[in-house]
């Protein structure tokens, strides 16, 4: 076979490729061993209530940028409606409880009194009864000198003895029956106490629904970014499904790969230098905040050669929120100065 053969041979040729992507790699991998590849990331907020709704109006799209308080959606939670007006129909029917209670109370009062001024009535009648009697003998005893004075003393006594009897029965009958009556009225106080913290409770209930009314107009807890708008007009939504989807106006989280060679120079709470892959004057430094906790496949976009599969580790890494990266943007990562410093001394102490 002569040379001119052997070179355009397929697989030669194949061999000759692969023998310098090899190569290739190689070198990168040597000279870019503190370089890694990820994407930042907004911090996402996902909006949901924990009743179900209806949407009347939505009031974004996605792409909009919003500012805090911006409203969202127009809903309406109908069931709130009927909640209230069985709350105040409940109020309504306990302020008629209580009239009848308090009606028919004040009635057995009534009865109670009535009674007892017949009973006072009747005993009066006996006094003057009494009285007329007494009467009546002392004008028999005008004119005659055969009564003597003990006897008429005895008959004094006696009469007062009877007078007194009486005046202590209507008393008596006075201070029962205001002891009854006196305990309808507590009766009523009771019952007025028990309807005042029904309607308390029943009231608190209506400003909680009320309070779930206002809530009604879905607003931004922040400035964001819409991103996706779960929702439709007319829908009827269920409890904590995500509705809108809210980004940071700009990414606060890169989320990267590090080589599984590279792992144990990574730690939490390690600087990196992270500059944009298509401009690199658009640089930060971020801090690393989270380590995966085990090796994954690094995804194609973030490999140094797509073609070839590699291993490594998650690594999550704050950034400022005044950067000019791109949602999902492809960065580049590599160890700061001083990260770097020290990961060559612990090497070099661990040697």
């Amino acid at each position: 076979m002569s040379f001119l053969k052997k070179i355009l041979n397929p697989l030669y040729l194949l061999a000759i490729v692969l023998g310098i992507m090899l190569f290739n790699y190689s070198q990168s991998s040597n000279e870019t061993s503190e370089l890694f590849f990820g994407f930042a990331e907004n911090k996402e907020t996902e909006i949901n209530l924990d009743y179900p709704v209806k949407v009347d109006k939505i009031f974004v799209k996605p792409g909009d940028f919003i500012e805090e308080g911006t409203q969202l959606a127009g809903l309406t939670q109908i069931t709130l409606d009927k909640e209230i007006n069985d709350e105040q129909l409940r109020i309504d029917e306990l302020s008629s409880e209580l009239d009848t209670k308090k009606n028919n109370i004040e009635s057995e009062i009534a009865i109670l009194d009535s009674e007892m001024q017949k009973a006072i009535k009747d005993i009066n009648v006996d006094i003057e009864k009494l009285k007329a009697e007494r009467k009546y003998k002392e004008s028999l005893k005008e004119g005659l000198k055969t009564i003597d004075i003990k006897t008429g003393e005895e008959s004094a006594i006696i009469y007062e003895s009877k007078l007194k009897a009486l005046n202590d029965r209507i008393l008596n009958i006075s201070q029962t029956f205001q002891t009854k009556i006196e305990a309808k009225k507590q009766r009523i106080e009771d019952e007025r106490n028990i309807y005042h913290s029904a309607v308390k409770r029943h009231n608190s209930d209506v400003g909680f629904a009320q309070e779930k009314i206002q809530k009604l107009d879905l607003k931004s807890p922040s400035n964001a970014l819409v991103g996706n708008v779960h929702i439709k007009e007319g829908e009827y939504i269920q409890s904590f499904k995500t509705m809108v989807t809210l980004y940071e106006p700009n990414p606060t989280i890169v989320a990267g790969f590090v080589h599984e060679s590279m792992i144990v120079n990574v730690k939490v709470g390690d600087k990196f230098q992270v500059r944009s892959a298509l401009n690199e004057e658009n640089t930060c430094v971020g801090m690393v905040t989270g380590l995966g906790s085990r090796i994954v496949e690094i995804p194609e976009r973030l490999r140094k050669i797509p073609e070839l599969k590699t291993y490594g580790r998650e690594v999550l890494i704050s950034i400022p929120a005044d950067n000019k990266f791109l949602q999902k943007e492809k960065v580049i990562i590599s160890m700061d100065a001083e990260t770097l410093k020290q990961s060559s001394t612990a090497q070099s102490s661990g040697n």
